[in-house]
């Protein structure tokens, strides 16, 4: 029941990521909700479950972007792996050290973006405009996390599997 959870809470934040917060947040820089999944399973998944989790993330994101394949697929997998890792050494259960590995994970998404787009198009991406988007964008995944985790987190609290009572008929 919780892989469902997991599976509509994916859903729901690609529709809204595509369709409700270029309307509500009419700036030029969105946080990255994908990202933020993508780190939030590699942090409470199993190691494995979570990095491959996260690569589909980005990968479904690849798919409906339209842009270069696999710059999503590398950048997701990177973050549910590093959330992975990092659980390990540093404690998630406190704002500083998760803001401090969203902001991580928030930079090397944005230099992956930035390096891939310039190597692999003709089109070429200003250094200037990316040192004035990824503040913003590192700050629009701090601020978006702090929103989506509780609602993911409550979410597998209600519908987390719990064992189920067994009756036995002694005669």
């Amino acid at each position: 029941m919780l892989y469902l959870v997991y599976f509509f809470s994916i859903i729901l934040v690609f529709a809204f990521q595509t369709s409700a917060l270029p309307k509500i947040l009419p700036s030029d820089t969105l946080p990255d909700l994908a990202l933020l999944c993508a780190f939030y399973f590699g942090l409470k998944m199993k190691e494995q479950s979570g990095v491959a989790l996260a690569t589909l993330i980005g990968f479904f994101q690849d798919c409906l972007s339209g842009g270069i394949f696999g710059i999503n697929t590398l950048s997701k997998g990177i973050a549910g792996f590093l959330a992975a890792f990092l659980r390990s050494f540093v404690p998630m259960n406190n704002v500083f050290p998760l803001g401090v590995c969203i902001t991580i994970v928030s930079l090397l998404d944005g230099i992956i973006f930035y390096l891939i787009t310039s190597l692999f198009t003709k089109r070429e991406i200003v250094q200037d405009s990316l040192f004035h988007s990824l503040p913003t964008f590192i700050f629009m995944n701090l601020i978006s996390a702090s929103i989506l985790f509780p609602i993911i987190n409550k979410l597998s609290r209600k519908f987390e599997d719990k064992p189920q009572p067994t009756f036995t008929f002694d005669q």
